[in-house]
């Protein structure tokens, strides 16, 4: 019990320490986006290995598809705070974190009210949950949207490739509806006929008896020269042909591939929205949920990462988000 009440004073002194100082921090507002950005991405994660079973296909689309989705969010993350801090970046966010997990594990008032009026929110917040709550509303309300989009799409295809083997792959599902890129085209492959070799004129055979009778062996010379040039000339202009003949091949192979995986990729894509239009419902549904779920998992701060309140829990806490966007 005395164990417990001073671990609790102690958290209190550390996190009032911190407060003033945190709450005139003119980065204040891209230390907390930064942070709740950490902290959607990472139920974001977890959330996506719930969704179909270990170590089948689809999990792993799944996941790649969630690691894609969480990389771009936290690399910008850490771009803005590079930008801003420089080589203070990693130091200051690792502060931020345990100051403001310190004053919600002590229950700091005094740091909820500093906080309250440093991102000017309306009413007061009287708890750390409504003040999480306000912050992820104002900062990352656009991030929390994509990623219930992200969950509630991906478990929809979960659901559908259970029942139809032949739902196109999930990164196909996700952009149905859109306007395809450029399709990859394979390489093509060389062929024999095309070989310089082939194409390069023989070189004629030089004798003396094609010389006048009374040539000198300056004219000899010059009628070899001659020669060398006119054969340099007609190979150089079989070789620039085969050059055109194979560049034009090459265009006309591309554009074939190309409009042959472009529209399969259409393809794809209509049947996966033929195959969605019977679960648009369900599937707003389940955005909606995995919203709420993610909103009652980080509104809970302190139980994000550690089950429990124990002393090194800020430490903890910031060292994972820290390391998660600076790794």
């Amino acid at each position: 019990m005395k164990r417990s009440l001073a671990l609790s004073l102690a958290l209190a002194l550390a996190a009032s320490r911190g407060a003033a100082a945190a709450a005139t921090d003119p980065g204040l507002e891209l230390l907390a986006t930064s942070y709740l950005r950490t902290l959607v991405c990472e139920q974001t994660r977890q959330f996506s290995e719930t969704l179909a079973p270990e170590g089948s296909p689809e999990a792993k689309e799944v996941r790649s598809l969630a690691t894609a989705w969480c990389e771009g969010r936290l690399a910008r993350t850490r771009k803005d705070l590079d930008a801003r801090y420089r080589e203070q970046a990693r130091g200051a966010f690792s502060t931020f974190i345990e100051r403001y997990v310190a004053a919600e594990a002590a229950g700091d008032a005094e740091y909820l009210r500093l906080m309250g009026t440093a991102f000017g929110l309306e009413p007061a917040p009287e708890t750390y949950a409504a003040l999480q709550n306000g912050l992820m509303k104002r900062y990352v309300s656009a991030d929390l949207q994509e990623a219930s989009l992200l969950l509630g799409e991906a478990e929809t295809w979960v659901r559908v490739r259970g029942r139809d083997a032949s739902t196109p792959p999930l990164h196909i599902w996700m952009q149905r509806g859109s306007g395809g890129g450029a399709a990859a085209v394979p390489a093509r492959p060389p062929s024999a006929v095309e070989r310089l070799s082939s194409q390069e004129p023989e070189m004629p055979a030089v004798s003396l008896d094609d010389l006048p009778e009374t040539s000198s062996l300056d004219d000899y010379a010059a009628e070899r020269k001659k020669r060398r040039e006119q054969i340099f000339e007609e190979s150089q202009a079989a070789m620039d042909r085969v050059a055109a003949e194979r560049k034009a091949a090459e265009e006309e192979y591309a554009s074939k591939a190309r409009g042959a995986a472009e529209a399969d990729a259409e393809a794809m894509k209509q049947h996966a929205e033929r195959l969605a239009a019977s679960e648009e419902e369900a599937t707003k549904q389940r955005e909606r949920s995995w919203s709420n779920k993610i909103k009652g998992v980080v509104g809970t701060l302190a139980s994000t990462f550690v089950g429990s309140v124990t002393s090194p829990i800020s430490a903890q806490l910031a060292e994972k988000a820290v390391e998660t966007v600076f790794k």
